[in-house]
Order: structure tokens, then sequence, then C-alpha cells
């Protein structure tokens, strides 16, 4: 099959599911603690998109066609998800907010805050873990199901997932997330922090970089919530003063 049939078949089905957004349930709100504005959670939405359609590109372009065809299905979700928030929000213009919300600090640390959770989600769901990454209390779960982790209960960066990989394309999704916050942090978030936040920024810099790491060398799920809970999220919030929700 040539080149511009596959993509005529992509194109067409990215439309069809774009349009009909009864075909897919909405897309999972956001489980963090953090307080989410409406300009933040759309953006993440952008954000998402973006990638998938990344990952469409790329995955076309090597004629896997199987992957190209399930990004574009969940660019298609995130696409309606998008939209039925912005028929929910005041938001006239997205280009616009979007635009803005690059050089607002507190908004771009949510984003990321939000991308990194999705992170979670998809490396779970590629690996089939039943518990929710996202959950800081269920770090403990984690650590009690893999009883040949190291005797202090901490994770170690050269452990290896002996869990196995059942979804691809979520492994996909949380390799390309990963590259989308370093972008985010490093050309944008980074140079809008505070001077005297120089030693936080540094260690979030690289606490970004190890979950990256972390996602390519397939390390076990509890040490990526060791970097999301203990490390991401706290210096995201100290640094950019995001507010937790008061339950």
């Amino acid at each position: 099959m040539s080149h511009n049939i596959v993509l005529g078949i992509l194109l067409t089905l990215l439309s069809i599911i774009i349009c009909s957004s009864s075909l897919y349930p909405n897309h999972v709100v956001y489980a963090h603690n953090f307080s989410i504005t409406d300009d933040s959670a759309l953006l993440t939405f952008v954000e998402q998109i973006k990638a998938e359609t990344e990952l469409v590109n790329t995955y076309f372009l090597a004629s896997n066609n199987s992957s190209a065809i399930e990004h574009a299905k969940n660019a298609a979700n995130l696409t309606n998800s998008l939209n039925d928030k912005l028929r929910q929000s005041t938001v006239v213009d997205i280009t616009q907010v979007y635009t803005s919300s690059l050089y607002n600090s507190t908004t771009l640390a949510l984003v990321v805050a939000n991308l990194v959770d999705e992170i979670l989600r998809n490396y779970g769901s590629a690996y089939g873990i039943i518990y929710d990454l996202t959950n800081m209390s269920n770090m403990m779960m984690a650590t009690m199901l893999n009883n040949d982790s190291s005797s202090s209960g901490h994770s170690s960066m050269s452990e290896k997932n002996n869990a196995v990989l059942v979804n691809i394309y979520n492994y996909q999704t949380a390799q390309v997330l990963s590259n989308v916050v370093n972008r985010l942090f490093n050309d944008k978030l980074s140079v809008q922090a505070s001077v005297n936040e120089k030693v936080t920024i540094d260690n979030l810099e690289q606490s970004i970089k190890d979950l990256k790491y972390a996602i390519d060398n397939k390390i076990r799920a509890e040490a990526l919530m060791e970097i999301v809970h203990m490390k991401i999220h706290p210096m995201l919030q100290s640094a950019y003063d995001l507010k937790l929700v008061v339950r």
C-alpha cells in the first residue's frame, strides 16, 4: 500500500473521529492535588494533541501503520475533550489563550504538572499496572508488589522494570510526553522562575531529565512515582507557587 493511500486513510479516520465525540468517552480529569485553572487545562490538551500528532507523523513515515492509527485515535479523542472543555469555558480564542499561557509561569507550571501525571498514567497502562501511579498513597503498594526491591525500600534508577509491556502505544505516548515536558521546562518555564529559586530550578531540571531517562530505559514504575511525587511536583509547587486543592 502506497504512503499516499495510507495517509489518506489516516486523515479520513482522524476527521471522522473528531466529528463524532460519541465514539470516545471524555478524557480523564487530572488527579493530582493542584488547583487547575481553565487555561492550564486547555493548554494541556493542546500539548497532548500536538504530541499524539507528532507520533502519527513519526510512525507513518516509519511505515508503522498500526501505531500511526492508534495515535490518530488518541489525537481525535483529545480533540473531542478539548472541544468539550471549550464549550464549558468562556474562552473565545484558543490561540490567544495558548500563546499567553506560555508566558504565564503559574499556568505553564500547572501544564507541566498535568503532563507529568499523563506520563505516569500512560506508563502504568503500558505495563498493565492496576494501581494509580498518580496517587501518591500508592507508592507503598508499588514497593510491596516488588518483593525484590532494594532493602532500603527505594527504587534504583538502574533497576529495570520486571513487568510485561502490554500496550506499546501507551509507552510511546509516555515517551513523547517526557520530551514535551523537557522542552516546555527548558525553553519556557525555567527562565520564568525567580532568581531566588535557582537551586530548586536546577534540581527540577535534573529530576525532569531523570524522569525521561527512567521512561526511555523502562525503569520500574515506583522509581517514576518517586521522581514525580517526591521531587517534580513539590519543586513545581515551591518554585511557581502552585496552590493545592482544599479537600
